[in-house]
């Protein structure tokens, strides 16, 4: 993906830490420039389900954490997200969980969505840019 083909491209960051809000974005803007996509961050599952749900326009990609706030009844608030979301599948194009999870491979093939392990990403920064193209294009 050329970063002129990324214009029209919106991706949402959910994160509890802000830290990993801002890598993630800092990352993407990196690798795609300042201008060149639509960057909007999420502190908690419920506030990116809230964005996303009030949202005019389609989310080409939600990035999500998948150990956030407390949700009754679910192992993890990003599970939660990503199941809400996939029942309205006209406002979120591509799902992708990065997390420092032990189990992050299981629920993601669990719930049919892409995946990258924190401590991968760690080592690797580009394996963000390899899957935002793979998923984006």
């Amino acid at each position: 993906m050329q970063n002129n083909d990324t214009k029209n491209y919106r991706i949402l960051i959910a994160d509890d830490i802000c830290d990993w809000l801002n890598h993630h974005a800092s990352l993407i803007k990196t690798f795609y420039g300042l201008d060149a996509l639509e960057v909007v961050c999420a502190s908690s599952a419920k506030s990116a389900f809230e964005k996303i749900m009030s949202s005019d326009k389609l989310f080409d990609l939600l990035i999500t954490d998948l150990e956030m706030e407390k949700i009754p009844n679910e192992n993890y608030a990003g599970a939660w997200l990503v199941k809400n979301i996939k029942a309205h599948q006209e406002k979120v194009k591509n799902i992708l969980i990065i997390s420092g999870s032990y189990d992050i491979k299981e629920v993601a093939e669990g719930l049919g969505v892409d995946f990258i392990p924190k401590d991968l990403l760690i080592k690797n920064q580009l394996l963000l840019k390899y899957k935002i193209n793979e998923l984006l294009t």
